[in-house]
């Protein structure tokens, strides 16, 4: 208690036996500490709105990876720097924030680089999310100036809008006026394109009218180009006539070598048909059935039971896979855990312990914790 009146209140000193999670955090009402976190034994009491649940696993669920420590470290010394909690430090804080952390980075010249980087534009503040990053990156061992290209690169790269360098787009900014001249249409992209390439000129204007293609619709002209590409892919001859309706089964017939009522053909149609259906209905072969899209790499995958008293008494088991350590330094990670944009349901709460998990409920719908 101060002298006057106000409390400060303090989290515990030292790891408890049993966690705690809550609801009210991937709310954003609260945070719990670290301590509470990773308590000394794998069990976890979860508070909701209306009564308490159970969260527990093996000792796999408390294994920390050298990112895990490393998060923990920078969170409580920006912390200790942003009294407040307000994401962001004053841009002549960093010095402390890396006296704290015992972070060697070269030097007080290199440390006011780094600063410079990493400041808001005009605002004379550093982001939490702009100081992990490259806060990790150099306690991993990434070289100073390695992270600051890398702040470069993403603060400046210049968009692709315009056809030549970063001196061409200067000019053009010297001289708004060169922009027409600059720019170009979709038909002269066409042509760099297929003489950059190597393929046939492309027919366009007075030449297209000139051309045998000549008062065809663009549908029709589209069709004899697919038909001309697929006789070469095939390596035959294109036979298709261009017309406005499909070709007919004599002319597909035709050009493969065979003739209509070719029996052999008709057998190998058949077969072809049967091959294609089995593909369809076999999942085995489909990666995008099987496995999710590797836009992150997981690392390690623990189980954990979730146990709701309530109803009778709901005993629910599933995974959690966690990012692995390459994955989560550099990245994006809440300053304080929670749950970006979460509704507070049980996933949204475990990821306030184990952020950017993925959970695999085994099958089960996700219990209540209500």
């Amino acid at each position: 208690m101060t002298p006057s009146g106000s409390f400060t209140c303090r989290g515990i000193q030292r790891r408890p036996a049993v966690g705690y999670l809550t609801q009210l955090e991937a709310l954003r009402y609260c945070e719990v500490g670290g301590f509470y976190k990773n308590p000394r034994f794998p069990i976890w009491v979860v508070g909701s709105t209306s009564h308490f649940t159970v969260l527990f696993g093996d000792f796999s669920c408390l294994k920390e990876s050298k990112s895990d420590e490393l998060l923990e470290r920078c969170r409580r010394a920006f912390k200790e720097v942003d009294g407040v909690e307000n994401g962001f430090i004053s841009r002549i804080d960093l010095p402390r924030v890396y006296e704290i952390l015992q972070l060697d980075v070269g030097g007080e010249h290199a440390i006011q680089t780094l600063a410079a980087s990493l400041e808001v534009s005009g605002a004379d503040i550093i982001l939490w999310d702009d100081f992990w990053k490259a806060t990790s990156r150099l306690a991993m061992g990434a070289s100073l100036q390695t992270v600051l290209e890398e702040q470069g690169d993403s603060n400046n790269a210049p968009p692709k809008l315009i056809q030549g360098s970063v001196e061409g787009m200067l000019d053009l900014k010297a001289n708004p006026l060169a922009s027409a001249a600059t720019v170009e249409s979709d038909e002269e992209m066409a042509k760099r394109l297929a003489a950059e390439w190597g393929g046939g000129e492309v027919v366009s204007g007075p030449a297209r009218a000139a051309s045998p293609a000549a008062g065809m619709s663009d549908e029709e002209y589209a069709r004899k180009l697919q038909a001309e590409l697929d006789a070469e892919l095939s390596g035959t001859a294109s036979v298709v006539a261009v017309s406005g309706s499909p070709p007919r089964d004599d002319d597909i017939s035709t050009q493969q070598g065979t003739s209509p009522g070719d029996p052999e053909s008709k057998e190998e149609d058949q077969k072809l048909v049967a091959t294609l259906k089995n593909d369809a209905n076999d999942t085995s072969n489909n990666p995008v059935d099987t496995k999710p899209a590797d836009f992150e790499k997981f690392g390690d995958s623990f189980p954990v039971y979730h146990y709701n008293g309530l109803r009778g008494g709901t005993l629910t088991p599933f995974r959690v896979t966690r990012l692995s350590a390459e994955e989560a330094v550099g990245s994006s990670i809440a300053l304080g855990g929670q749950a970006a944009g979460g509704g507070g349901d049980l996933e949204d709460v475990i990821r306030t312990k184990w952020p950017s998990c993925m959970i695999d409920w085994l099958g089960n719908s996700p219990p209540y914790i209500d």
